[in-house]
């Protein structure tokens, strides 16, 4: 039986309720933070994707089969402690595996981890947009124009834009 499991952050840890601390990291007042949840490896599990703005990393807990995780850092970013931050997961290139989109406000970038099926990823810029510190930034995916494909929806509080990303093929 698959349980459904509901992480959330306080102070720089992680947990997942009606469980123990399952992980940690550096974190402060301004810190941002975002995470998503999926089955990153392909083994059946569900894996926890978080990323944070104090030392701009972006890591996967991976869970093992019996509610325990191990932390591994899969993705970098520049990032100031007052930036914000925003990740989803989702099967962007339609070959089967779920990768994970995140953007940052420091630096306004929207960045790719294209997961190979077995966890291991590859960077890559989708967009650049105006951006600074201290503002929001969110995302998400769905197939906008009907092509089949996944589109991504950024919006910003920077100017209070929300723009779409079409997919075109070429991630």
């Amino acid at each position: 039986m698959k349980h459904l499991i509901l992480a959330f952050v306080i102070f720089g840890y992680l947990a997942a309720l009606a469980d123990s601390q399952i992980g940690s990291f550096a974190s402060n007042s301004d810190s941002g933070i975002a995470a998503t949840s999926a089955d990153i490896d392909g083994d059946g599990d569900v894996d926890i994707i978080f990323a944070t703005t104090i030392g701009g990393t972006v890591s996967l807990l991976r869970n093992d089969g019996q509610g325990r995780f191990v932390n591994s850092k899969i993705g970098s970013f520049k990032s100031w402690s007052d930036s914000g931050v925003a990740i989803i997961s989702t099967d962007v290139d339609s070959d089967g595996d779920i990768d994970i989109i995140f953007a940052t406000t420091r630096g306004g970038t929207v960045n790719l981890l294209k997961n190979n099926g077995k966890g291991h990823f590859s960077k890559s810029l989708i967009a650049s947009f105006e951006s600074w510190s201290n503002s929001g930034v969110a995302l998400t995916s769905t197939d906008l124009d009907g092509d089949g494909d996944i589109d991504i929806v950024l919006a910003t509080t920077r100017g209070g834009s929300i723009s779409v990303l079409e997919n075109i093929g070429s991630w």
